[in-house]
């Protein structure tokens, strides 16, 4: 009887260490996700991300069919929409300031440039505070 329990016991144990193996950190779990009707297997932290991104969709899905809404009524795609819009924000900041400028299309061009290089830069706005310390924005440029 003895034997019989200590061969269960090493069972157990053989086993144990077999679901250990098979769930090892070093071996990528795959998960099985279906999307437009294909099934992809998808590495288990690819998947933790996807489902992160989707849960953030969640949150932004009410946002996104107003701005669907919007591109329809203007027979755009959202993306199409949304490059419009910028163009025409542009637009309209090139007006403004040419106008601030006294009409000087190549200085505001210039302010333009240090504008979208200060976006791309996390709002510097290198050059002209190297001349104009007190100037942090072309907002605050004399009229």
């Amino acid at each position: 009887m003895t034997d019989s329990k200590n061969n269960i016991t090493e069972q157990r144990t053989l086993d144990e260490q077999n679901i250990a193996s098979d769930t090892l950190p070093n071996e990528e779990m795959l998960i099985p996700v279906k999307f437009n009707k294909e099934i992809k297997n998808i590495p288990l932290q690819r998947a933790t991300e996807l489902a992160q991104k989707g849960m953030k969709f969640e949150m932004i899905e009410e946002n996104y069919e107003i701005l669907k809404s919007l591109a329809l009524a203007e027979n755009k795609s959202v993306s199409e929409f949304l490059q419009s819009l910028k163009a025409e924000k542009a637009e309209i900041r090139k007006s403004q300031l040419i106008e601030k400028c006294g009409g000087d299309e190549e200085l505001a061009l210039h302010i333009l440039e240090l504008e979208n290089a200060s976006v791309k830069d996390n709002g510097r706005f290198d050059e002209v505070e190297k001349f104009f310390p007190n100037i942090k924005t072309a907002d605050m440029l004399p009229t």
